[in-house]
């Protein structure tokens, strides 16, 4: 299967979605768009502190109660992924882009980052 380019829209989509996630006071500490090669979409990729502390399961209850609160809307949400901050992964990404001041429209791969190997990714926040 062929994967599909990320566009302007979704883009803007993934920018909208940190924003909401912002306002909501998660905490997101990595955010990014990434195409894992475990998986045959592109998934939203979520980090931080915030989250670590709800759980495994709570994370996600509380990354959708977040954007419905942020009145986001529900049949624009991504595929999402969430990593804990200690996972080899989000390390990875840490160590080679947390320096970085202006990261926001970053495009990665193909590499390997930890325990996962990203075809390519669009990075919005690390740090």
């Amino acid at each position: 299967m062929a994967k599909a380019t990320l566009v302007t829209d979704d883009k803007q989509l993934g920018a909208d979605i940190l924003d909401a996630l912002d306002r909501a006071g998660l905490g997101i500490d990595v955010a990014l768009w990434a195409y894992l090669s475990d998986y045959e979409e592109r998934r939203y990729v979520l980090s931080g502190k915030g989250l670590d502390r709800l759980g495994l399961y709570g994370n996600y209850k509380e990354l959708y109660l977040a954007l419905d609160r942020q009145t986001f809307p529900v049949h624009l949400l991504p595929a999402f992924h969430i990593f804990a901050m200690s996972d080899p992964f989000i390390k990875a990404l840490r160590k080679g882009y947390a320096r970085i001041t202006e990261q926001t429209g970053i495009t990665i791969g193909p590499h390997l980052f930890g325990n996962q190997f990203v075809e390519d990714g669009y990075i919005y926040r690390v740090r």
